[in-house]
């Protein structure tokens, strides 16, 4: 057996062990937040807010809003509001790290192989993923909403206009609404300083779909001119 063979079965293992530990998880690719009497729908995306945007909905309307997970939006929506919150990959990617396996006492199986690897190893795991069915806090956004049926999509990155335009369409106060769940302290910081250039240029390619639909640069987003 000369080297180069070797080495070829060695990389094809270590590949095929990369995939078993990042096996993708396949579920309903929507999460909704429903209120029936008050006709709205609010699409629930992973490392986005939902736990304060759920607080805040639950919080402001008797009865509260039912949580679901269909594969299918309703036919028809006609009168219904639909609205979400979307993040810049680079961010929620790097949080999702921090929070699901840096940060985690016992990282979920789909996460516990990075616990102790560099944030670069992550990154790099995820080319080898269909990101349109895998563990939805690394799923693609556009997977995660219906883009196409939506009344209104608000960043992250621009709250307060976001809840201003949501709070106004339903007729409700904005005051109840808190920022939560950011994970430890201690892991907080510039997501960009997570990245190099090739990392930050594979996480660009990956979640390009996302990055064009919803207005974003690894710098933050894009200002109109």
């Amino acid at each position: 057996m000369d080297a180069r063979s070797s080495k070829h079965r060695m990389y094809r293992r270590a590949k095929k062990a990369r995939l078993r530990m990042l096996e993708p998880i396949l579920g309903r690719p929507y999460r909704l937040t429903i209120h029936e009497q008050r006709r709205f729908i609010y699409v629930r995306v992973p490392k986005v807010a939902t736990h304060s945007m759920n607080g805040w909905l639950g919080g402001t309307f008797d009865p509260p809003p039912q949580w679901h997970e269909l594969e299918f939006l309703p036919s028809d929506l006609e009168g219904w509001y639909v609205f979400t919150l979307v993040r810049n990959p680079w961010d929620r990617i790097s949080a999702t790290w921090r929070e699901k396996a840096a940060g985690a006492r016992q990282p979920a199986q789909f996460y516990s192989p990075w616990a102790h690897r560099p944030f670069a190893d992550f990154v790099r795991a995820l080319a080898d993923l269909d990101l349109d069915r895998v563990e939805a806090h690394v799923r693609r956004q556009t997977a995660l909403v219906p883009v196409e049926r939506m009344n209104y999509v608000g960043r992250l990155e621009e709250v307060e206009v976001a809840l201003a335009e949501i709070a106004d369409c339903l007729g409700v106060s904005t005051r109840a609404f808190q920022q939560l769940n950011r994970g430890p302290s201690r892991l907080r910081g510039d997501y960009r300083q997570m990245y190099d250039d090739r990392t930050a240029g594979l996480l660009g390619e990956l979640y390009a779909e996302e990055i064009d639909a919803f207005g974003y640069t690894f710098d933050g987003v894009v200002t109109p001119e």
